[in-house]
């Protein structure tokens, strides 16, 4: 496209059309891409898969019965700046020491409720034994220490609003679920 025309736009829509913008790079067949966001980044992991990139988060999965709303990696969601910088400095922290999730790690994550525990930092909050809580966060890892050494993040954020728990400091996609 030939922007030079849109010097003729009307002053009505300069403020709100922008010339169309042509990327100088690619991203080579088959790289791995990390996604991480609202649900919009598991749409686009699909679409990215089906063009022949390697998306780990699509390695993530669990039973339905823990995340009725579908199952496989929706409960990845996260949809706020803090949500996601804390998931990514949580797997920093793991990865910079062993790579091994343990109980300690899950101290702030962990809620305890009726029915077991659920994760605050995914969706969901279907509560579940907490050894399950700590090997789900290991496959959890598993995945998310990945975003190291990807050709490509892609982060995409949906609703803004987030709760933060005032006794950890976290910040939640969510608001907690009862304790009852």
């Amino acid at each position: 496209m030939d922007i030079s025309h849109w010097n003729k736009a009307s002053s009505r829509l300069k403020p709100q059309v922008w010339p169309t913008v042509t990327a100088k790079g690619r991203i080579p067949a088959g790289a791995a891409v990390f996604t991480i966001g609202s649900c919009f980044a598991r749409n686009i992991e699909k679409h990215l898969q089906r063009l022949g990139f390697a998306i780990p988060t699509l390695d993530f999965g669990v039973p339905k019965e823990e995340y009725p709303m579908g199952g496989g990696n929706g409960m990845l969601n996260k949809y706020t700046p803090p949500s996601i910088f804390q998931e990514i400095s949580w797997a920093a922290g793991v990865h910079d020491r062993d790579g091994v999730v343990v109980a300690e790690d899950l101290h702030d994550l962990a809620y305890p409720c009726q029915g077991g525990y659920v994760d605050l930092q995914l969706g969901g909050f279907v509560p579940v034994g907490f050894d399950r809580l700590l090997e789900r966060r290991q496959q959890l890892y598993d995945v998310v220490r990945s975003i190291f050494s990807c050709d490509l993040v892609v982060m995409t954020l949906g609703l803004i609003e987030a709760w933060r728990d005032t006794k950890t400091g976290l910040f939640s996609s969510r608001r907690r679920p009862s304790r009852k």
